[in-house]
């Protein structure tokens, strides 16, 4: 759903004066204050993509354009905002806007830019405490459709030119009937002119200054019945062979599906990779509000952030026919369709593979995707995961037969690592992240143990996971090859690892390779356990550690002469 809101600033020294940073300039004789011009426009260029519908920006016709000083606190005076004390909200005409602001030089200022349509009353602007909050009422509601960006900590030093490209926050979820299911639900005299959507797992509040996401609603709740788009674009469906009817066209992989339904969802941050919601569909006949035609149930939907989603089929007359696709470019030919593997396993054919709770075993899902991907050739997957606890077979001898491989949680997700190691030399590429890793009963050392890559170019992350201490190792790096690198970043660690650490490195002789330990956090370690441990302090090889809380330098251990460095 990549639309996007293109800005270009330019800043031009003029001769103004202002008494400070919160002020608007009022004389032409100060050098010190100089015009901030920043001119918008939408860049809609839709022809070649494989999936279209009418979600091309237009009715986001007026812009807000908050400003802050250097700590964060919003100069009302100056920003264009609308309300009263400040400046009016600016019109956006033909996909175009400028906004000019006198600022001081020297001086650093924030931006938040929010563009949205001027009918859209279940969004709420902000200024003073830098956010939108969205208050889901109804489905179908196309005045939803908003662009947002963000510029910090600015600093006014003469003439400035930058880029601001602004992006949609929401996920946008559609639904699509194919023609045959519309023909066949009016020959049974069904047509379809409302649905409305359960869903969960969405977020009410986007922070302008950060893309972060707050105020969770994790549990079900309806957006209520409401007409599906009647849309810019139509499609004439035949409904009998000889009268058609119009729908809201969307079009997947150059099939013509009739709208059932478009919705705007805050899904996550601004960096955040797929999650998972509700989107279960009730759709509603002509002239009944009461008594749905059909309910189909959509429990674990991948979505994210400026990404559309599309379920696409036999909505009206089957429980089973359809299929899932996600977008993430208007401009190429990138449309995913999500297929089952096995009950709780959906892949999209060119790595991606869902896993759903509905999944029969959660001990081999994994390894089932792997024996998948590589029965399909397959060389580069990716395993999103709900919350549940998982096991990983990736030892000595398993048959893998990829060379990249991410597992990526939900944060509640759970993972266990079988039989003793993680063999790196299986991969040039592994990822684990938003998972907590949990110790293998059957094992006797270690979480997560890595055994040697064998890889110079090989590249291995540990990102955003939890380690709770059961007195043994939480990360266990045993590399044999020059060059492979270990990242750790954003990790938790906490409590006893046992009589070695948190994370242990065994640094083998003319072995050069990197571990970056960044982000992380170490708590309730007791110094017998050690934070890091390294095993025999060979040279050549690299240690980073960077911005991380409870780690410092005297927390290093290392075994070969038992003294810290």
């Amino acid at each position: 759903m990549k639309k996007t809101l293109f800005l270009a600033v330019a800043a031009v020294t003029a001769l103004f004066s202002a008494c400070s940073s919160d002020e608007v300039a009022s004389s032409a004789n100060d050098s010190n204050v100089v015009n901030v011009s920043f001119s918008a426009n939408f860049d809609q260029v839709m022809p070649t993509r494989s999936v279209s519908g009418d979600t091309d920006g237009t009715q986001a016709t007026t812009l807000y354009v908050a400003v802050y000083n250097a700590n964060n606190e919003l100069i009302k005076p100056i920003s264009k905002i609308g309300v009263e004390g400040s400046e009016a909200t600016v019109p956006v005409s033909d996909k175009a806007a400028t906004v000019n602001f006198q600022l001081v030089k020297g001086q650093t200022y924030s931006f938040a830019f929010w563009a949205q349509n001027s009918s859209a009353t279940a969004l709420a602007f902000d200024a003073e405490n830098k956010k939108v909050t969205i208050n889901y009422g109804k489905a179908n509601d196309e005045t939803l459709d908003a662009f947002t960006a963000h510029v910090n900590n600015l600093t006014v030093t003469g003439a400035i030119q930058q880029s601001v490209t602004l992006k949609r926050p929401w996920a946008q979820v559609n639904f699509g009937a194919t023609q045959a299911d519309v023909k066949a639900a009016h020959l049974a005299g069904i047509d379809i002119k409302k649905t409305k959507v359960t869903v969960n797992n969405v977020f009410k509040t986007l922070n302008l200054l950060d893309g972060t996401v707050a105020d969770p609603e994790t549990a079900d709740f309806e957006l209520a019945l409401n007409a599906i788009p009647a849309g810019q674009h139509q499609i004439a469906v035949d409904v009998d062979g000889t009268n058609k009817q119009n729908y809201g066209k969307l079009t997947v992989n150059a099939t013509d599906y009739a709208y059932m339904g478009l919705n705007y969802l805050l899904v996550g941050g601004e960096n955040d990779t797929q999650s998972l919601i509700k989107a279960d569909l009730s759709l509603y006949k002509e002239g009944d509000d009461t008594n749905p035609v059909n309910k189909l149930a959509f429990s674990n939907v991948p979505v994210q952030r400026n990404y559309r989603t599309n379920i696409v089929g036999n909505l009206l007359t089957s429980q089973v026919q359809f299929n899932i696709t996600i977008d993430n470019n208007y401009d190429d030919d990138y449309n995913p369709v999500f297929a089952e593997v096995k009950t709780g396993i959906q892949k999209d054919g060119i790595g991606n593979y869902v896993v759903s709770t509905d999944v029969a075993d959660k001990t081999t899902a994994i390894n089932d995707i792997l024996a998948d991907a590589k029965e399909s050739g397959i060389s580069k997957v990716k395993v999103t995961l709900p919350e549940g606890e998982y096991s990983a077979k990736l030892y000595s001898g398993s048959s893998i037969g990829i060379s990249s491989l991410t597992i990526a949680g939900n944060g509640d997700t759970q993972v266990k690592f079988n039989d003793q190691q993680v063999m790196t030399s299986l991969f040039d590429e592994l990822v684990i992240e938003n998972c907590e890793v949990l110790h293998m009963a059957t094992k006797a050392w270690g979480m997560i143990v890595f055994g040697g890559s064998g890889k110079a170019n090989g590249v291995y992350t540990i990102k955003n996971c939890k380690f709770t201490g059961v007195s043994t190792q939480g990360i266990y790096i045993n590399e044999t090859a020059s060059g492979a690198t270990y990242n750790i970043e954003g990790c938790t660690f906490d409590g006893d690892f046992g009589t070695e650490g948190a994370i242990t490195i065994q640094n083998n002789a003319n072995v050069n390779h990197i571990v970056n330990i960044k982000n992380c956090t170490f708590s309730n370690i007791p110094d017998a356990s050690h934070k890091v441990f390294v095993l025999y302090a060979y040279d050549g090889w690299t240690l980073n550690t960077e911005n991380n809380t409870g780690l410092t330098e005297s927390d290093i251990y290392w075994k070969e002469n038992n003294t810290n460095p």
